[in-house]
């Protein structure tokens, strides 16, 4: 079995992104370090273009292709490469796209290499952890969890098997709102077109703005938004009302799932809002991959019968 990690997140000013560190040797047998976005919203991981210069002929894999959505909701066809790095103590060896215009920044020096994306968070049973600011092994389970003790509850079994990405309920007057749960988008987002149609109360603060994202940016609105939040820690819905910054984005979201998703010929709703990073770190929330599950504790630990 896998052993068990935590490590700390790497944080940013403003609680963008969160980051995880990594150790990789390129094909020369020379060390390296970088950063990974840990991407909820992305099913995913990705590198960036200029990593393909370090990594072996023998590690990349040909006559494949991978698709990648960007900021603007179009799908690109992406090369493919096979990446082994250690973080935790652990060494991991997994599929990552090339993307050709993912840009390579760097924070304190440390250059952002790419993306992990959820699937490989399931695979590995991980934990984003904003209350502890940790990326650790899943040891949530339901005889040590008391969901009546959390302040926000979730499961992400319905946004994983319908669209691959963990998602909530935004519910304005009955009506949900699909909303993605995105640690890798430093913004919240709706489109003109969602808070026109659901009459969401916005007051806007800014009108020439920019959302940012894996393929570049667009022009958005700045704004303050009051919506209701669906929770699930009763055996009754409930609705937490909040109000907080969202970009207003003239482009619809409508991000519909992948084929590969879904289960037979249901019709599900599209994804029409996303709420970020900062968000979620400023809740304190946790993504816990392994039980598949999204949820805020009202005290630092809510385990009951934790070893």
């Amino acid at each position: 079995m896998e052993k068990s990690i935590s490590v700390n997140i790497f944080r940013v000013v403003d609680d963008l992104c969160p980051f995880v560190q990594i150790d990789y040797m390129d094909k020369y047998a020379e060390e390296h370090t970088g950063l990974m976005i840990l991407d909820s919203g992305s099913t995913v991981n990705v590198l960036s273009k200029h990593m393909v210069e370090q990594i072996s002929e023998l590690c990349k894999i040909h006559n494949e292709t991978t698709e990648v959505l960007t900021v603007t909701n179009e799908l690109i066809a992406t090369d493919s490469v096979r990446f082994s790095f250690v973080f935790g103590g652990i060494q991991y060896c997994d599929k990552f796209c090339i993307y050709e215009d993912y840009q390579c920044e760097k924070v304190e020096d440390i250059p952002i290499i790419g993306i992990l994306g959820n699937e490989f968070m399931q695979k590995h049973s991980l934990v984003i952890d904003y209350n502890e600011y940790t990326l650790h092994s899943s040891n949530a389970t339901p005889e040590n969890l008391n969901i009546s003790e959390c302040d926000f509850f979730f499961p992400m079994g319905i946004g994983l098997d319908y669209y691959g990405v963990p998602v909530l309920s935004i519910q304005k007057d009955g009506q949900d709102i699909v909303t993605l749960a995105d640690s890798g988008s430093a913004d919240n987002i709706l489109s003109e077109k969602v808070i026109s149609k659901y009459n969401i109360p916005c007051r806007i603060v800014c009108e020439e703005s920019s959302v940012h994202g894996i393929s570049g940016s667009i022009k958005a609105k700045d704004a303050q938004v009051t919506f209701n939040l669906l929770t699930s820690r009763m055996e009754e819905p409930e609705l937490i009302p909040y109000e907080d910054h969202f970009m207003i984005s003239p482009l619809s979201l409508s991000i519909a799932n992948d084929s590969k998703y879904g289960k037979g010929n249901v019709e599900i709703p599209p994804i029409e809002g996303i709420l970020g990073a900062p968000f979620m770190a400023k809740e304190g929330w946790i993504l816990d991959f392994g039980a598949k599950i999204i949820y805020k504790p009202k005290i630092s630990s809510i385990y009951t019968n934790a070893v």
